[in-house]
């Protein structure tokens, strides 16, 4: 088995504590970002040894609370969420614009998409081989062999928003993976190939950009899910091009756009929240009435189901990310089928530019034609739902 459950919660305090003694109270860390990437970095571990066990390390948590710069990464990390938001207020309109027709475009297909439950169990060498001939197209099997090997893949407790995370140590540039276990064997594969993506995606921002960027990119980019969401959906197609687990396959592309146009709908709600409800997070607090009321009501909001809504479930951060990720994972997808030099010359400049803040400025040297986004995700969708339908039809 290359997923490890809590007994291996020992060899994480082990490492825990070998962190915690290198960067002990008596080192003196000269850069500021440098000592914020040591505090964000116990935070990571910290969280991990929580996820696998259910309980937090005492020594991890005591050298927190002693560590005058803990408090410095807490004030670093509101001054960051503050300017994401204000970030977010000064370009509104043009996200609501970007994803008003992509929403109504992917609505108009999603029912399309149905599949039937498959029930394809695999081994975790067959998955391990599967997920292996994959990357190993991709140049990226190395990663996967680096947290298996290497013992830094978990399972971890089921989660309400996530089926897995990458846990990355910005300090020493180490990966963890952590999975939910109640998942069937796609599923499974599927999560794994997602959390790879992300490990692809911040070493290659290492090689790219000064560690100040790397130690920030989480918090004030939102193309953080973009490779990882490509990564992801290029497996799928995988997947269904070699006929494996086919059913199975098939019910993941659907999940695939079913979780994009949740994550389109959370941010086309917030697009149309007043300013001084996204100031500080408020939006958070407001009853699902004000709410349903007062945004989903309004003629400008198309596609959203009301009974379907969760206010539970909006997050500005996560909405951006994910519903960016999703998009324009699609897009350069289908930008790479189509035409290669175009794929290789606008795909270059989002990977020399993913790192910065959102501008409108930059997501036009990335995207050829915003106005065009719909269009060509919706003739990918059609492509997805051809094959699904043959697959069916054959089966």
């Amino acid at each position: 088995s290359f997923l490890y459950k809590c007994v291996c919660s020992i060899n994480i305090l082990k490492y825990l504590s070998l962190f915690v003694y290198s960067h002990g109270a008596t080192s003196i860390v000269t850069l500021q970002s440098e000592r914020m990437a040591t505090i964000a970095s116990l935070d990571v571990l910290s969280d991990l040894y929580y996820n696998v066990t259910g309980c937090r390390s005492k020594k991890i948590e005591k050298y927190k609370k002693n560590k005058y710069v803990y408090q410095e990464i807490l004030t670093k990390q509101r001054v960051q969420s503050n300017q994401f938001i204000k970030n977010f207020i000064q370009n509104k309109e043009f996200h609501n614009l970007v994803i008003n027709d992509l929403l109504y475009e992917m609505n108009e297909r999603i029912e399309k998409l149905t599949s039937m439950e498959g029930e394809t169990v695999l081994s975790h060498r067959e998955m391990y081989e599967i997920m292996k001939e994959y990357l190993s197209r991709k140049n990226m099997d190395g990663y996967l062999d680096d947290v298996i090997f290497k013992k830094r893949i978990f399972y971890e407790k089921p989660s309400e928003f996530y089926v897995g995370y990458m846990a990355y140590n910005v300090a020493h540039a180490i990966p963890h993976i952590l999975i939910n276990e109640d998942m069937n064997s796609v599923e499974m594969m599927t999560a794994i190939i997602h959390e790879v993506g992300h490990i692809k995606d911040c070493f290659d921002l290492f090689r790219r950009m000064d560690f100040k960027t790397v130690n920030d990119y989480y918090m004030k980019s939102i193309y953080s899910e973009v490779i990882s969401k490509k990564t992801e959906k290029e497996f799928l197609d995988f997947l269904i091009e070699e006929g494996i687990a086919l059913k199975d396959s098939c019910c993941m592309v659907e999940d695939y756009y079913l979780s994009l146009t949740h994550y389109l709908e959370g941010l086309l709600i917030l697009t149309n929240f007043d300013n001084k409800f996204l100031r500080g997070d408020k939006y958070r607090s407001l009853p699902i009435n004000q709410i349903i009321d007062t945004v989903v009501g309004k003629d400008t909001i198309v596609g959203i189901d009301e009974d379907l809504f969760y206010p539970n479930d909006l997050d500005l951060f996560r909405s951006l990310a994910y519903a960016y990720g999703g998009m324009l994972a699609l897009y350069f997808d289908g930008l790479e089928t189509h035409d290669k030099d175009k794929y290789e010359y606008y795909y270059h400049n989002f990977l020399s530019k993913r790192a910065n803040c959102f501008s409108k400025d930059d997501f036009t040297t990335f995207v050829e034609d915003y106005q065009q986004l719909p269009n060509m995700i919706a003739r990918k969708m059609d492509g997805d739902i051809k094959v699904k339908q043959k697959i069916y039809h054959e089966n």
